[in-house]
């Protein structure tokens, strides 16, 4: 019985012998495969972000070069509100879009969404010191436009008082609801969440939900990451949890341009 029991461990241990080189090497493959497919994802994730990137950056820098060519127009220059309306009513855009022009005070003084003959707000503060002090575009955070009833950016540039000086007459804007902008997300591979949040850590856009999203702050742990990221640097993220509660890795970018967060 003894004897019996001692060839039978004996054969236990060969056995283990020869399996555990096996099951080793297996591991190695296994864990070699996983961090293969989480690179790969990861590559992945950081081309995504940065298409989007691209196609914000695309879209917005057309607005500015219209805008450019506007602003420098006789009608913007000699303050003729009534014809440069006219003149703004023909620009090709898509729907939705509208252009605005207020001056140092804040006062609009023309707006393409409402009817001529009402009543115009005042809306002090935004970019004022960018655009009128210092004479270069802005582009804002989310705002909520209060005359169109909708969740927008807008993207400003000075109307100068003369084509030889710095010093800004008017502020002309052109104002991009979100769902413009959630268009450039909405196309993302299936299991993906792209998300565009404002310098403030607002939602802009995103590619799940937008409508319920929009307009309130992104998720926690991921603007502890990002707060602090400089424009035109990036990163990868893990462990990181969506507003649905939802554990994802990937990739963000805070946009050189805008200072927007992808």
């Amino acid at each position: 019985m003894l004897r019996l029991r001692s060839i039978t461990g004996h054969l236990l241990l060969y056995a283990l012998a020869l399996a555990l080189p096996i099951l080793l090497m297996s591991g190695l493959i296994g864990w070699a495969y996983v961090r293969q497919e989480e690179s790969r994802i990861e590559g992945l994730a950081e081309r995504q972000t940065a298409q989007v990137v691209s196609q914000i950056d695309n879209r917005l820098e057309a607005y500015r070069a219209m805008l450019d060519v506007l602003a420098a127009s006789r009608l913007a220059l000699e303050g003729d509100m009534e014809n440069l309306r006219a003149q703004l009513e023909q620009v090709h855009v898509a729907p939705g879009i509208w252009f605005t022009v207020r001056d140092r005070s804040g006062q609009q003084v023309l707006n393409t969404s409402v009817p001529r003959s009402e009543r115009l707000p005042t809306f002090p503060g935004r970019g004022d010191s960018v655009i009128f002090n210092d004479g270069k575009p802005y582009t804002s955070n989310l705002i909520w436009a209060p005359v169109t009833n909708q969740w927008a950016v807008t993207l400003s540039v000075p109307v100068r008082a003369s084509p030889s000086t710095r010093e800004a007459r008017y502020a002309l804007s052109v104002g991009v609801p979100a769902s413009h902008l959630q268009s450039l997300v909405a196309d993302v591979p299936q299991g993906w969440v792209a998300v565009i949040s404002d310098r403030e850590g607002k939602v802009l856009a995103r590619s799940l939900r937008h409508e319920e999203w929009v307009g309130k702050p992104m998720a926690l742990g991921a603007w502890q990451i990002t707060k602090d990221v400089p424009p035109g640097r990036g990163g990868l993220w893990r462990d990181v949890f969506t507003l649905e509660g939802i554990r994802v890795f990937g990739a963000y970018h805070r946009m050189q341009s805008t200072g927007w967060l992808v």
